[in-house]
């Protein structure tokens, strides 16, 4: 809703007692919205545009937390421009009733329309990358919501406007409104709660049978170990901005003696945009490194140290190692437009680090 959704009253002849009403009428609905509006807009908008800084790389890869932050920008946007749009209005339209002449409201639907089309468009592109991804069931939950809530804005329009036509009290027309508004989302919920719980929509990102055909790097890539008694953990998120590939092989917890078998863990992370590498590669340098860690003692910190990055064919290789004197098995390798973040189960060869850069950088 819009400023220039209040009309000017007809029946009144002076100006400054038609700018004090439109007024009054503007705080008791459109001004306290928007407020609400306002306020959830700098909230979230902010926290969205602070994970940008902190956390980039698990923001910037996932196309779920990129459109809902998006969206709360469009918030903001949209309550900004409607207040500031309509005490712009009320300061001119005072000083001109001083005058005897009625300044008309502004209409804002062009920007609000905008704003709608950009999000259909962001929405779409969520959904085609979910698909891309084949990330299917969160893909199918999004599409049967966005039905839902069209099929809601059309069943509330469709009986506020036919209720008005059969000249239907307005009581009835807020009753039988509101108990749509409640009763068919709740059915349609209960509908998409059904179809994931019985499997209509499938997942192909959960924890998994071991399948080394679908994973770039794989522990029979390093040992002859027997496929049925591990899983593996395979979640990929991407943007047009990042991607990341989380993979990790470890023993069936159901099979005796599952703690003893190697496992492997590794997250690909592809920059897409080169001039964000170096902020991506700084943030997950720090998340692993304990250094800036004021809380830990010195001598008690884990921190990366850097290594030779031949072996690795990468540009530059750190490997964890703990103050106390001895080194673990995690690495973080930097190539072109790749940063891996790899954790062994084992003490890593020239062999091991080898085939790992023949099968993870491209």
């Amino acid at each position: 809703m819009g400023l220039d959704c209040f009309v000017r009253p007809q029946l009144m002849a002076d100006p400054i007692m038609e700018v004090d009403t439109l007024h009054r009428a503007c705080k008791k609905n459109f001004l306290p919205n928007y407020y609400l509006l306002l306020a959830l807009g700098v909230l979230m908008g902010g926290y969205f545009l602070a994970e940008i800084y902190f956390a980039p790389v698990t923001l910037l890869s996932n196309s779920s937390q990129m459109l809902s932050g998006f969206a709360y920008l469009c918030v903001l946007v949209i309550s900004l421009t409607e207040l500031c749009t309509y005490f712009s209005w009320y300061r001119k339209a005072k000083k001109a009733a001083q005058d005897d002449i009625f300044v008309d409201t502004p209409s804002t639907k062009l920007i609000q329309q905008t704003v709608v089309i950009v999000l259909l468009f962001a929405a779409a592109f969520w959904i085609l990358n979910l698909f891309t991804l084949s990330n299917r069931m969160l893909a199918w939950i999004a599409v049967a919501m966005l039905i839902c809530m069209f099929a809601i804005i059309f069943a509330v329009n469709w009986i506020k406007h036919g209720l008005r036509k059969l000249k239907a009290s307005r009581g009835l027309n807020r009753v039988l409104t509101l108990a749509v508004c409640f009763i068919l989302p709740t059915v349609m919920m209960g509908g998409i709660t059904y179809a994931t719980l019985s499997g209509i929509f499938s997942n192909e990102n959960q924890t998994v049978p071991f399948d080394d055909s679908v994973i770039p790097l794989s522990i029979t890539d390093f040992y002859a170990v027997d496929k049925q008694k591990y899983i593996e953990q395979n979640r990929n998120n991407e943007t047009f901005v990042l991607g990341q590939r989380v993979v990790h092989m470890f023993g069936d917890w159901n099979v005796e003696g599952f703690h003893e078998l190697p496992d492997l863990q590794y997250t690909i992370t592809t920059v897409k945009i080169p001039f964000i590498y170096e902020w991506c590669k700084e943030q997950m340098y720090w998340d692993m490194d304990e250094s800036r860690d004021t809380d830990l003692p010195v001598g008690h910190r884990i921190v990366l140290q850097e290594e030779d990055p031949t072996p690795w064919g990468a540009n530059e290789v750190y490997r964890l190692y703990h103050e106390e004197g001895w080194y673990l098995t995690r690495y973080l390798l930097c190539y072109d437009n790749r940063i891996i973040d790899i954790r062994f189960d084992w003490e890593s060869t020239t062999d091991d680090m080898a085939i790992v850069s023949q099968k993870l950088n491209p």
